[in-house]
This record gives structure tokens, C-alpha cells and sequence, in this order.
């Protein structure tokens, strides 16, 4: 071999030792870690180790690492919160740090997304739990607001570069397993299922135990007044306007069954769906005419007629836990009307007769909307002279957990969303909101805002489109252990709605199934102590 062959085969093989150096000297973090892979290139992947760690704290989410980007950072937020949810712990009494380290030096800016968060929120759901990781698997994946495992790309190219760093376990999303010679690779629905590969202790034990609803919850009819009024009106707009719809007769079918089964609020969601698509074909009848002016005087004095139901103060907020439940609802609902009012107004200039239809449907829901703003607000009223309602333990901290609670998922939402996706600007509208709410101590307000942001936060993010876990995994756990301590009125009748929605409905059952959620989790922070 002559000098100018050994001198280039010698750089060839420093180079090489340079780039398993990072790898074959690596040392990860002791505690709760695992190996986080990206799409470095059209066909390479690289391996990340990303850690956590939990603290007693006050809400806050730490973000550090080489070259992390935005849609990352803002993915951490959601990770803790679904972590904290899942837990049944609260979210503001705890810190969360997170640190992405690059092995090998070779992961980019855009490789370090969102689909490592399943990860951290499984490794910070470890730690709640108090469970010890004693496993280090890869995973990949992002994570819902529900806790459920979302689907990412590249898994193929990422599985790749786990199997060439010698790790035998892969977690990757449900539909995105896919067959590499000499790694284990498997699919899980949510971190509660990720979370087994971790740790060699039970995590359906430590998840905790869950009850029965009370009694005194299952026997509340306070719904009853709801459906009768809206199957009432939906049956008067039928016969005063000659409507025949299949939809609507259906909807009013599955409200009949349901008040039969004692169902109220399924029964009541039922017939208010079927108002909303009488009223849309109604007010397409309406707007239907001749001169685009007299539409625009239709929807101008309808919009008018409705802005005095968005101000609209329950009384009775504060009596008890449920009272409290139903004042936020109120608020919230308030809030959606709104939002719809201002499209109205915006729109009426460029009315034309290809968007009537558009204009009419929002018109539907905007008036169905103020309907059901004054039935929550009698429920408030009716709430609160119950003497065995729960009793608010702690209204500040409820009203912390949800403002933080709201920020997180609309950090998270808005990190991935397009800026024109048209859930942006109610995001935003509804945290603007939240914070004036909790600046002049409205707390029923910031509960209210917050359900709103949180439910829209995962619409945005488009999880419903992926499973229906959170409906039939999680809700369920979340609601069941509320019950042991302090059960929540609006979670049990949403869970119980979700419940029949999934025979008929699944991807509505897996929106609403969020809400349950989110109300069982206040329900389990106002138990706490």
C-alpha cells in the first residue's frame, strides 16, 4: 500500500471512529429516560435521548436541548397536562423538565417535533404515579390532550436507525407498526398502555380505583326540563315550516330512547342536535331570496335578537361544586355564541347566494346556542339549592389548574395549528378571555373559558380523527375516579352521552368525551388535599 492509499484509508477510518465516538461513549441521564428517533434525511433516522423530570412545583414546563423547535417546545405543555389528567394529580402543583440530548450530533432543527411528546408524557406519567423506570425502550409519537398516542411519520426510517443502535423495543402508534427484522416493535393506544414497557410494577394499580356514580347523582333530572323544551320547539318548527328530514327524525328517535332509558342529557343533546338542523333548513328557507339585501336584513336583526343572550349571569355559581359546573358551562356557551355573532357581523358585507348556505347553518347554531344558554343557566339555579352537592374546597386552585390547564393545550394546539386554521382565533379569543377572567376573579369564567379552550385545543390538533381511545380508555377511568371522592355532574352526564354516541357516532363521541375529561380531572383537583 503506497503512503497516499494509507494516509486516505487512516482519515477514512478517524472518520468513522468519530462518528461512533457520541455513541459508543454515551452515557444517558440516571432516572426516567428513552431513546426519542427522528427523520434526519429522505431515508436516515437518528436517536435522541429525551428525559424528564418532575418537581413540586407551581404549573411550569422547562424546555432544554440542542436545536429544539417550536412545535417541540409547545408539545411538552400537552405532554404534562395529559400526563396530569391521566394521573389524577394536579397540574399547577408540579414543574416539569424536559431535556432533549442529540447522541449523535446529527439531529436538526426540524427533526426535534412533536413526535417525541408521547414519550415525555409517558415518562412524566411514570413519575406522578410514583412508579419507577427500570426500561428504556424507543418510542415515537405524539400526544393527545387525552393521553391517547397519536400517529407521526417516518416510523419505518425511524425503527431503522433503533434497530442499528441495538435497542430491541420500538413503541410506536396504533396503524403505524411496521415489520424490521430483529426489533420488537409495538403498537399502543395510549401512555397508560406505553407506560407498562417501562416499569415492571402495575400501572393499572397505581392508576387507582374506580367507583360507581353516587346515588344522589344518578337520580338527578335535571335534564328532564332540557329535552322536553328542545324536542318541543324542534317538534313545533317541524310542523309550522312542513319539514321533513331523515337526520332530524332520527336524532328525535334517539332522544325519545334515551328519556325512556332516563338518559336526560343524552336525550336532550339528541333533540338539541335535531333543533340545530331544523333550524338550518329553516333559515335557508329564509335567506332563499330574491334580493341579497333583505338576506342580509334577516341575518342583521337575528344577530341582534341573540347578543343578549352572551351576557347572561347565573345565579347560584358559587352554592356548591355542581353549581359551579353548570355556571361554567354557561360561560362557555356564552362564549361560542359570541364567537359565531362575530362571523355573522364579519360576513354580512360579502353575503352572496353561493355562501348563504354557511351563513344559514351558523345562524341554526347560533340560535340553538342562545336556547341553551338559558336552560344552563336554570340548571345553575336548580344546582345550586341541592344540600348534598359536593361543596367547593378550594375555588382558587380550581380556577389555577384550569387557566394553566387552558394555556397548556392551546400552546400545544397553536405550535401545530396553521395560522389560518379558523380554531386559532377562537383559541386565542377564549385564552384572552381566560386571563381578563382570572385577572378581575371570575373564576366561573376561567373554568368556563378553559373547558373551551381545551376541548378546541384538541379539535385543532385533530385528534378525534385518530381513535376513539380517549372515549373508551381513558374517559371511563378518569370519570369512574372522580366518583370516589368528589364526582362531577357534568362528567357524568357527558360520559354517559359519550357512552351512547359511540354506538352512533364515534368521532362525536370522541369530541365530547373530552369534555368529561376535563371536568372529571377538576372534580379530582378539587378532591385534593
Amino acid at each position: 500500500m503506497n503512503k497516499n492509499a494509507a494516509f486516505h484509508l487512516a482519515m477514512v477510518l478517524l472518520g468513522l471512529s468519530m462518528l461512533a465516538y457520541p455513541v459508543l461513549t454515551y452515557k444517558p441521564l440516571s432516572g426516567y429516560w428513552a431513546f426519542a428517533p427522528a427523520v434526519v434525511g429522505k431515508n436516515a433516522g437518528a436517536l435522541s435521548n429525551l428525559s424528564a423530570v418532575v418537581l413540586p412545583g407551581y404549573g411550569k414546563v422547562y424546555v432544554g436541548g440542542a436545536l429544539l423547535g417550536m412545535d417541540f417546545q409547545g408539545s411538552m405543555g400537552g405532554a404534562a397536562l395529559a400526563a396530569a389528567i391521566i394521573a389524577g394529580k394536579p397540574f399547577v402543583k408540579f414543574d416539569y423538565l424536559y431535556y432533549l440530548d442529540d447522541i449523535a450530533y446529527n439531529v436538526t432543527l426540524r427533526a426535534a417535533g412533536p413526535s417525541g411528546s408521547a414519550l415525555a408524557s409517558t415518562l412524566t406519567l411514570l413519575q406522578l404515579l410514583g412508579l419507577k423506570s427500570t426500561a428504556h425502550p424507543a418510542m415515537t409519537g405524539m400526544i393527545g390532550l387525552g393521553g391517547e398516542v397519536l400517529m407521526v411519520g417516518g416510523v419505518e426510517v425511524k425503527g431503522k436507525a433503533v434497530r442499528a443502535y441495538g435497542i430491541d423495543t420500538f413503541l410506536v402508534p396504533v396503524g403505524e407498526a411496521v415489520p424490521i427484522p430483529g426489533l420488537k416493535v409495538v403498537s399502543v393506544e395510549s401512555i397508560i398502555d406505553a407506560a407498562q414497557y417501562f416499569t415492571s410494577q402495575n400501572v393499572t394499580a397505581a392508576l387507582g380505583s374506580v367507583c360507581k356514580p353516587p346515588a344522589e347523582l344518578r337520580k338527578l333530572d335535571v335534564f328532564k326540563d332540557h329535552y322536553e323544551k328542545l324536542y318541543s320547539l324542534t317538534a313545533e318548527l317541524i310542523k309550522k315550516f312542513n319539514i321533513t328530514d331523515p337526520k332530524i327524525e332520527r336524532n328525535l328517535r334517539l332522544a325519545q330512547q334515551a328519556a325512556e332509558e332516563g338518559n336526560y342529557y343524552a336525550a336532550a343533546s339528541y333533540a338539541f342536535t335535531a333543533l340545530i338542523d331544523a333550524y338550518t333548513i329553516y333559515y335557508k328557507r329564509m335567506l332563499n331570496v330574491t334580493a341579497i339585501e333583505e338576506a342580509k336584513n334577516v341575518v342583521l336583526e337575528t344577530v341582534n335578537e341573540l347578543r343578549r343572550y352572551q351576557n347572561i349571569v347565573p345565579e347560584g355559581c358559587g352554592a356548591n361544586y355542581w353549581s359551579a359546573e353548570a355556571c361554567a358551562a354557561v360561560y362557555s356557551r356564552e362564549y361560542r355564541l359570541s364567537t359565531m355573532l362575530d362571523f355573522l357581523e364579519g360576513h354580512i358585507n360579502i353575503t352572496t347566494p353561493q355562501n348563504l348556505p354557511t351563513v344559514a347553518a351558523t345562524l341554526a347554531r347560533a340560535k340553538a346556542r342562545a336556547i341553551s344558554i338559558e336552560l344552563w343557566a336554570s340548571a345553575v339555579e336548580r344546582l345550586a339549592q341541592l344540600p348534598y352537592a359536593p361543596k367547593i374546597r378550594n375555588l382558587e386552585l380550581l380556577a389555577r389548574e384550569a387557566y394553566f390547564a387552558g394555556l397548556a393545550s392551546a400552546k400545544y394546539a397553536l405550535s401545530l395549528v396553521p395560522p389560518d386554521n379558523r380554531l386559532v382565533i377562537q383559541i386565542e379569543g377564549a385564552v384572552d378571555g381566560m386571563a381578563s377572567a382570572m385577572y378581575n376573579g371570575n373564576y366561573f369564567k376561567v373554568l368556563g373559558l378553559s373547558s373551551f379552550t381545551f376541548e378546541t385545543s384538541a379539535n385543532a390538533l385533530g385528534s378525534i380523527q385518530n381513535s376513539t381511545v380517549v372515549a373508551r380508555q381513558v374517559m371511563p377511568l378518569v370519570v369512574g375516579r372522580s366518583y370516589c371522592k368528589t364526582p362531577s355532574f357534568i362528567a357524568y352526564n357527558y360520559s354517559q352521552y359519550v357512552d351512547s354516541l359511540l354506538r352512533t357516532d364515534p368521532i362525536a363521541a370522541e369530541f365530547l368525551a373530552y369534555t368529561a375529561l376535563y371536568y372529571a380531572h377538576l372534580a379530582e383537583v378539587n378532591a385534593f388535599r
